[in-house]
């Protein structure tokens, strides 16, 4: 094809807005679904060059969108500030919306990127929009990231950048289109189970702390909830209902009145999506839910301290009480609640954490600029942890691997255009094995694939390998395994290292992007025959090692090596390290 041709934009899987009569130009490996390859195969088409070709670029992008977050927080916070009559501080607003704006912005900076690409090269260009009728305003930040690893959603917001551009496009309604998700109550039984559980370890924390969402097992929460009684109160994220919602056109169009001084094209152009964009519970639903978050926090009045792992996301009546109460001086706390913290470089979820607490504890690891907030803990998941050991006489070797999703949400490990390699990475391993060892490969991918269709790929290679259920829970599967395999730095390395079940790893460092504070313990992994940088050579020690697993498991240097890794990034320790911990935040 030449600039001069007349191209058709591809921008989503959904080929009922492609146009085959002409040549095709996808705007990324999200639009090619792997179930359809003996359709889109048949076709004229390239892709639009990937803006994230290179750790330099990757490194840039984070920069520049990093400032763009900050500059644009403080804009809106301050717009918003004066739409709901409050004097809220910057903190405030990070804490309610900073998960929804930067995942925004990160994805509308990708399709920002692409689409410029694309005016340079085939400035001749055509595509079909999604028509207006069928935009959707998300609820809150869950339903936000619910649609955005999906089609419809990101057609829209494609389709609302093309429109600020002037472009006049054909547009297509959508056959079936998507319903808001109004939050509604849960009554099922677990749930009923958890409120039945939570009202036993609830209080009023009266000059104590609140925890919500700690990662503590049940049995550590019980003891903690025994030694410091009324000064603990222990919740759980709940999503409250929320009345169906009128777009407010007045509320929005006041929005869309922000100041900015800019000469940046895609500042310009966010600031003008952004109040069509951003979800009911910041602007039409705020006043219910904070309403709301008084009613149910209400007997929380006088705590020093709220702790959380993970309600910082998604429970919106939680981060407006904590965002709240940081303004009248309770000190927030974070906990890691995952893997790749401390480990991989761009990392935004740890850059947000450390953002909005004032102490954060994590599994072993320390960051250099943050040392009077940073506190090095045993981790929270991996407390009640057993050592497993190596076992000859257990035949599984478990394969668990990962996904991302096929849109571009922030930096993460894989990014969309690296998914059909990294899933070709892992058949590369299997195949390298001895057959009669891969009849004992069970591969365990992650819940859910995000529309890779993960099990039809594995299918196609035709190595007959078993694909692992989730209706075993990963810790039993782990005591049936003989060996665990790894290909990413995600949770469940760490947990495997923890709990001393012999491990393999490998992964693509190309991809992988250790910091290099970190890299030294990878290196210590790589020298005694743990960690792999590439899928053969992990298969060859496989192949060597399966028969006496014991043997080589058992080494006193490897063994040395892997407490010394886990000590920094999966550390393992007793309960009463927390129980000082929070004794000193409970004494002020």
């Amino acid at each position: 094809m030449s600039n001069k041709d007349e191209v058709f934009l591809a921008t989503t899987a959904l080929e009922e807005f492609w146009d085959t009569s002409k040549p095709l130009l996808f705007m990324g490996e999200w639009c090619n679904r792997f179930s359809r390859r003996a359709f889109w195969e048949t076709l004229e088409y390239s892709f639009l060059p990937n803006p994230w070709s290179s750790l330099d670029k990757i490194n840039a992008g984070n920069q520049y969108l990093n400032k763009v977050y900050e500059d644009i927080l403080e804009i809106v916070g301050s717009k918003l500030n004066i739409i709901h009559g409050v004097d809220r501080s910057k903190r405030y607003w990070r804490i309610v919306l900073g998960v929804w704006l930067f995942h925004y912005a990160a994805n509308v900076y990708d399709k920002f990127l692409r689409l410029k690409s694309i005016t340079e090269i085939y400035p001749q260009y055509t595509t079909i929009l999604l028509s207006e009728k069928d935009y959707i305003i998300p609820s809150d930040t869950e339903d936000f990231v619910v649609r955005i690893i999906n089609d419809t959603y990101n057609l829209q917001i494609i389709s609302r950048m093309l429109k600020l551009e002037g472009k006049i496009l054909p547009e297509r309604g959508i056959a079936s289109p998507e319903k808001r998700q109004i939050p509604q109550v849960n009554n099922s039984l677990s749930k009923s189970i958890k409120m039945l559980w939570y009202k036993l370890l609830d209080g009023k924390a009266n000059n104590g702390m609140y925890m919500q969402s700690s990662y503590f097992s049940k049995s550590d929460e019980f003891r903690l909830k025994v030694r410091f009684k009324s000064k603990l109160a222990l919740g759980f994220d709940e999503q409250l209902p929320m009345d169906e919602l009128v777009t407010n056109l007045t509320m929005r169009a006041e929005l869309s009145d922000m100041k900015i001084d800019t000469e940046d094209e895609f500042v310009r152009i966010l600031v003008k999506l952004i109040p069509q964009d951003i979800p009911f519970c910041f602007l039409e639903g705020y006043q219910t839910l904070y309403l709301a978050s008084k009613k149910k926090f209400r007997k929380y009045s006088n705590v020093k301290a709220i702790f959380s792992g993970t309600s910082w996301y998604f429970d919106e009546t939680f981060k407006i009480w904590a965002a709240d109460a940081r303004e009248k001086g309770v000190a927030l706390l974070g906990g890691q609640h995952g893997g790749m913290y401390g480990i991989n470089a761009n990392l935004h979820q740890e850059d947000y954490e450390l953002s909005i607490v004032d102490k954060y504890f994590t599994w072993g690891w320390d960051r250099e600029g943050f040392n009077n907030k940073i506190i090095p803990m045993a981790a929270l998941k991996l407390n009640d942890i057993k050592d497993l050991q190596a076992d000859n006489q257990l035949k599984d070797i478990l394969f668990v691997s990962n996904i991302w999703p096929r849109y571009f949400l922030r930096f993460t490990p894989i990014l969309p255009h690296e998914v059909s390699t990294y899933i070709e990475w892992q058949i590369r391993f299997a195949a390298g094995l001895d057959k009669n060892i891969r009849d004992a490969l069970h591969i365990r991918g992650y819940i859910n694939d995000f529309g890779w269709e993960y099990a039809d790929r594995w299918s196609d290679a035709k190595l007959e390998v078993i694909m692992d259920s989730w209706e075993i829970p990963f810790r039993k599967r782990l005591e049936q395994c003989r060996l665990v395999i790894c290909d990413n730095t995600a949770t469940t390395f760490l947990e495997v290292l923890a709990s001393n079940k012999p491990t393999i790893l490998f992964w693509d460092f190309e991809t992988h992007y250790i910091r290099p504070e970190a890299m030294p313990f990878f290196d210590e992994l790589i020298r005694v025959g743990i960690l792999y940088k590439t899928p053969e050579s992990a298969a060859h020690t496989v192949n060597q090692i399966y028969f006496d697993i014991e043997s080589w498991w058992n080494n006193p240097e490897l063994q040395k090596v892997r407490s010394r890794f886990c000590e920094r990034f999966a550390r393992v320790g007793p309960l009463r390290e927390w129980i000082y911990e929070f004794s000193k935040v409970i004494a002020g």
